[in-house]
């Protein structure tokens, strides 16, 4: 059985979602993707727990004048990828915001904390920090790092765990 579900990564301008995206998707690392105008979409299939899955990303728009029309399709999505950057506090501080925008919009689904560029230095956010946020949320946690390829397939895979255990 082939199950489908639809993600949608969310976070501020150049964290990261569109490089987590064409690295889980193709499989390579983009040094400098295009930035996102209003969303771009991308589809691979994994195995989870023995069944095949298809995730279908939905690489969102982070420039602060398309956020209002990220919500309403998030209402189908079957989870949620929040995403900053660990060398940016105001990113991090960005889900915040971002996670009243979807309690407005009565949004709900099983998500992950993700930090991007661990490869960087000048770290603002620690790991521990933002678990504990996470966990104070009910969310997974994960960082990644794009160019490596760590930690990406185990995000997408824990994520959609989550939610076909929700179903």
């Amino acid at each position: 059985m082939d199950n489908l579900l639809k993600i949608a990564l969310i976070g501020e301008y150049r964290v990261g979602k569109t490089k987590i995206t064409i690295r889980f998707v193709d499989r390579v690392f983009s040094h400098d993707p295009n930035s996102t105008i209003w969303g771009s979409f991308g589809k691979r299939k994994i195995l989870v727990n023995d069944h095949q899955v298809t995730i279908e990303i939905w690489d969102t728009a982070g420039e602060e004048k398309y956020n209002y029309y990220n919500l309403s399709p998030l209402k189908r999505v079957d989870g949620l990828v929040l995403v900053y950057k660990v060398s940016s506090r105001k990113s991090f501080e960005g889900i915040i915001n971002i996670l009243s925008l979807l309690i407005k919009s009565e949004v709900k689904k099983p998500t992950i904390l993700v930090g991007t560029k661990i490869d960087l230095e000048n770290r603002e956010v620690t790991y521990q920090e933002a678990q504990k946020y996470a966990e104070s949320k009910g969310f997974l946690f994960s960082e990644v790092c794009s160019e490596t390829n760590e930690n990406i397939d185990e995000t997408f895979a824990s994520l959609a765990k989550r939610i076909l255990k929700m179903e």
